[in-house]
């Protein structure tokens, strides 16, 4: 009886701690203590204690700085200006998000982009590297609160611990019927399952907060006559281009057309004027000549 006791406690307390978890999930984790003190006996001072010691925790701030700049360079400049701040970043030991460039095609003038996380102590590295590499023209910086949700994390996965490791002292020691015995399993793959999520979520607020993001876009400086300025009479050229060659597509398509017809009317043609002239030739010859050579008066 005291076994299956136990086993109720701890289930109890299990399910206090996914409905607080279920309910409140961006809020301060006051509750949740209260589930783990349930089980595990916790008396009025050590709540006290821990209440101050997350008191403590919660006056440190978690926020996830995010910059934005944009750099101007030569056309022929910007491509090596761009692979030139990416190696630093590399170098600089950056996680890199997103990169890439677009070279001019059609008109457009190139581009490029860089996305990466980088540790606050490297970031002035990566930005002085970023200035070399042409003129900052636009730079601005945000920032995120994440401290409600790292501390919610921080408390859930303590919380989930000290019963997971309740719960495993419990098999180990279980000496009750089978049925009881299951139940435990069953219980202790749930919330390690559900300390593996929260654990996963702690460790990418990690990366948000602990590292800064920074997102650079490479753009290319217009001349006095650029690409994009020389594109509308280009586009005019070609839309002619385009309506002489359509119009002489067409000819071809009627002239391809109408020569079947031509091979055989032209052979039928030209037998019927031959057919004519011999008749009228025939009929001319059939005419007799009027006696003594006078024609008529």
């Amino acid at each position: 009886m005291t076994g299956r006791r136990a086993l109720a406690a701890l289930l109890l307390a299990a399910s206090m701690l996914a409905l607080s978890a279920c309910g409140r999930p961006g809020g301060a984790p006051e509750g949740r203590p209260m589930a783990a003190a349930a089980a595990d006996g916790m008396t009025t001072g050590e709540l006290a204690r821990g209440g101050q010691g997350e008191q403590q925790e919660a006056q440190r701030r978690y926020l996830a700085l995010k910059y934005a700049l944009t750099v101007e360079n030569a056309a022929d400049f910007l491509e090596s200006g761009w692979k030139s701040v990416v190696q630093r970043c590399q170098a600089l030991g950056c996680e890199l998000l997103e990169a890439g460039f677009t070279r001019s095609r059609d008109g457009a003038l190139p581009r490029g982009e860089l996305r990466a996380r980088i540790a606050p102590k490297a970031l002035p590295d990566l930005l002085k590297a970023a200035e070399q590499g042409g003129t900052v023209v636009s730079n601005a910086v945000s920032s995120e609160d994440k401290t409600d949700q790292v501390i919610d994390a921080e408390a859930r996965i303590k919380n989930t611990t000290e019963l997971r490791d309740r719960l495993r002292a419990m098999l180990q020691n279980a000496r009750g019927p089978l049925r009881d015995v299951i139940e435990l399993e069953r219980e202790l793959a749930r919330v390690q399952g559900e300390l593996d999520a929260i654990n996963g979520v702690r460790k990418m607020l990690a990366a948000q907060t602990d590292r800064n993001e920074v997102r650079i876009d490479f753009v290319a400086r217009e001349t006095f006559v650029s690409q994009r300025k020389v594109s509308p009479l280009r586009a005019a050229v070609n839309d002619i281009a385009e309506l002489f060659l359509g119009s002489l597509a067409m000819l071809i398509r009627v002239a391809a057309g109408a020569l079947p017809w031509l091979l055989v009317g032209v052979p039928l043609l030209w037998l019927a004027l031959a057919w004519r002239r011999r008749r009228v030739a025939r009929r001319k010859q059939a005419v007799p000549a009027p006696p003594g050579g006078a024609g008529p008066r």
